[in-house]
């Protein structure tokens, strides 16, 4: 029997397609679709739209925002125009493997963003974007002046994998009318196929549609979920960028550490000892650096973290967050996860 496995998560806000539509660990293929062949088909159209596309690569350079960014398909036998760029030349390639199958995506980086600090799979971001079917119909946005705070623990996967790679805005200044403008930001695109986005949500028309998104990346903001101490990133024991429990005695790990069904982010308990998580760890601000390269070549305790927002001072200094892991009983397990 295959392995049921349920994803638990808060905070789903309502922001279109993205937030309440939960994608599937690929465990489980939906009905009737092969997906080792559905990726092949979705990669083909990404290539084919990539080859036959390009960008404003000049304008884009000079002031890259998602508002100044446009994509023209090339005229048959024509040559790319000067001062744009092919996007087929442009983008990374991208793979992620769950089970037997391989999943190619693509990401064209705009601007990497100036900020300190860049969100975490499980984290808030303030962020403007554009949604794009390949035959370049917009199905979703929210863009600028009204950007969208997005906990992206509950986006597709794609979105988990892709906004992490950008950096926020080194800044924001307020126009005094409402607005505020951020300078800097993280600007991209991403070119999903279907078992990235919405491949496991049969009821979404999206379903079989490969999916591009043009986005900032504005601010992001570290989530604890349950409020623990310990920011969510920290509490996906098996590292694969999903929360997720087993719902069968197999012996599979997961991230639930005390087998009461909850996932740790969301158990402020995690051991089932009584006592809660917060309580069975240290946590520390560090003395200020003056870069924040120094700040993350400190040295630190085996059983230390430095978390991993980074905090700029007033005095253009940087500090940050150690949690230390303690372990009472020096059995080897912090005693946050030790019920012993």
């Amino acid at each position: 029997m295959k392995l049921k496995k349920v994803s638990i998560s808060i905070l789903c806000l309502t922001v279109g397609f993205l937030s309440c539509k939960k994608d599937d660990d690929g465990i489980q293929a939906p009905q009737n679709i092969n997906i080792s062949e559905q990726q092949i088909k979705d990669n083909d159209s990404i290539v084919n739209y990539l080859e036959t596309h390009y960008y404003n690569s000049s304008t884009i350079e000079s002031d890259p925002k998602i508002k100044n960014l446009v994509i023209t398909k090339i005229e048959k036998g024509a040559p790319v125009p000067t001062g744009n760029t092919l996007l087929n030349d442009k983008v990374e390639s991208k793979t992620l493997t769950i089970g037997d199958v391989t999943f190619e995506y693509y990401i064209l980086k705009l601007n990497q963003g100036g900020g300190v600090n860049s969100p975490a799979f499980s984290d808030n971001v303030l962020i403007a974007y554009e949604g794009i079917e390949l035959d370049e119909d917009i199905f979703d946005s929210a863009l600028h002046p009204n950007p969208s705070i997005i906990d992206l623990t509950n986006t597709i996967r794609g979105w988990k994998l892709v906004i992490p790679e950008f950096n926020a805005a080194a800044d924001q200044v307020d126009q005094g009318d409402g607005t505020t403008v951020y300078n800097n930001a993280g600007v991209g695109m991403m070119f999903l196929p279907t078992g990235l986005a919405y491949l496991f949500n049969p009821e979404n028309r999206l379903q079989l549609s490969p999916l591009i998104f043009k986005f900032e990346l504005l601010k992001c903001f570290e989530n604890d979920h349950d409020n623990d101490g310990i920011p969510s990133y920290l509490e996906d024991i098996t590292e694969d960028g999903l929360f997720t429990v087993t719902t069968e005695a197999s012996g599979v790990k997961d991230d639930d550490t005390d087998g009461n069904n909850i996932p740790n982010y969301v158990d402020n308990d995690d051991d089932g000892d009584g006592i809660l998580t917060k309580d069975e760890i240290t946590i520390t601000v560090t003395e200020k650096k003056a870069t924040v390269e120094e700040l993350k070549m400190m040295t630190l305790e085996s059983n230390q973290v430095l978390l991993n927002k980074i905090n700029e001072e007033e005095d253009g200094t940087f500090t940050g967050t150690i949690i230390t892991f303690t372990d009472t009983d020096a059995d080897g397990k912090a005693d946050y996860l030790d019920a012993e």
